[in-house]
């Protein structure tokens, strides 16, 4: 089967040692190497499954810097594209970002959750141990804090 392109837009980008997920009905690309492997690439772009057309993704914000070789994973009960490290010829990305798919607004996790900004601190050995949580802002989501690590899960 052929794929074609919406509006006339040049997609897909050639690329290489990018990341992709099945996103409902839409495969999304992201990240990865551009043609001949120089310049790492920040732009998502999107296959529709059901025409198999090609086109940019539109986001509202500015979203995560380019980078090859990133992981993506999809969470439809959010329905959040989530993006995780990569390499962008300077460093290793340590970084971890969610493209909301219903507004198309890009969030920098935290590890106060994906939207929030916040303090998590705890106390304790083992598994045992207090967590004082306090968010601050608004966001896609809520964390949950780690009494052992005083981390935040999203």
């Amino acid at each position: 089967w052929e794929c074609g392109a919406a509006a006339l837009e040049d997609v897909p980008t050639a690329r290489s040692n990018h990341a992709m997920a099945a996103c409902g009905e839409h495969l999304l690309v992201f990240g990865g190497w551009g043609q001949g492997g120089a310049t790492p690439l920040a732009a998502p772009e999107l296959l529709h499954l059901g025409t198999r057309t090609w086109t940019h993704c539109s986001t509202r914000n500015e979203g995560p810097p380019a980078r090859g070789n990133p992981t993506l994973v999809y969470s439809p009960r959010r329905h959040l594209a989530i993006i995780f490290g990569g390499w962008d010829k300077q460093q290793r990305r340590n970084d971890c970002w969610a493209l909301d798919l219903e507004s198309w607004m890009w969030y920098r996790a935290t590890g106060a959750g994906i939207g929030n900004t916040g303090t998590d601190t705890g106390t304790g050995t083992g598994n045992t141990g207090t967590n004082t949580r306090t968010d601050t802002g608004t966001g896609t989501g809520t964390g949950t804090g780690a009494a052992d690590t005083g981390a935040a899960d999203t």
